[in-house]
């Protein structure tokens, strides 16, 4: 398999995950609402703890690797500022898909990153799908849930979700063929995915992982970040 076949392959097993979390909502796993409730916060937690190492251990670093640093921290705070001002627009916006919107305006940039890392580094362009991939089963799930909460038809919604998973692929050649081999242009798109992603995470998912007299969904978060770390490890 040559390379480009691999990216179109590391791309689309990065967007799957979508349609792997709105499959798994539409089974009920307990007919306690509290185990369910717990289940689905431990895995918001586990989606949040693979977020905050994609920020931690790839995307910071590799910005900081590949630009100076007076850059990264504006691409940075552009970021957070850019993903505060759409999170507004969703809230006020609050239709059926405003989670799957959310969705997507962190998994383009961070596939568009991946085609243009592939080229530069095969091993951390796969390892940046699984990160992908890894947060996107839980916004998958969650997307679901808020879509059929609202009256959505759910064999729709699925069809929906199914069509997202294919958008990775243009987004990622996209990087490829007009970012590979530009160090900063690539630095400052991670730098400001990550300023977004952690802007996030301590505004919209972060709130829901707790649960009162319950540890298990914050500790998802912890076992989330393992994974990714031995992710890392495993790729490096």
């Amino acid at each position: 398999m040559n390379n480009l076949s691999q990216l179109i392959l590391a791309c689309y097993l990065a967007g799957f995950p979508i349609i792997v979390g709105g499959l798994i909502a539409t089974r009920r796993w307990s007919k306690n609402h509290h185990i369910q409730n717990i289940g689905m916060r431990f895995v918001i937690g586990m989606g949040a703890g693979l977020l905050l190492a994609a920020v931690s251990l790839v995307l910071i670093p590799q910005g900081l690797s590949l630009h100076p640093w007076q850059g990264v921290v504006i691409a940075f705070l552009l970021g957070s500022a850019a993903f505060c001002a759409m999170d507004r627009l969703i809230t006020a916006y609050s239709g059926p898909h405003s989670q799957m919107i959310a969705m997507l305006i962190d998994y383009l940039p961070e596939t568009v990153s991946l085609g243009a890392i592939f080229a530069h580094d095969h091993r951390l362009g796969i390892f940046l799908a699984f990160i992908i991939g890894a947060q996107n089963l839980p916004e998958g799930f969650n997307a679901y849930h808020e879509a059929i909460g609202a009256k959505n038809s759910p064999g729709k919604t699925l069809w929906l979700m199914f069509v997202l998973t294919f958008l990775g692929i243009p987004a990622g050649l996209l990087g490829h063929y007009l970012l590979a081999g530009h160090d900063a242009p690539i630095a400052l798109l991670m730098t400001f995915s990550a300023g977004g992603i952690l802007y996030l995470i301590f505004q919209d998912i972060a709130p829901l992982i707790r649960l009162k007299n319950n540890w298990l969904p914050v500790f998802g978060l912890c076992i989330g970040f393992a994974i990714a770390m031995t992710a890392h490890q495993l790729t490096i």
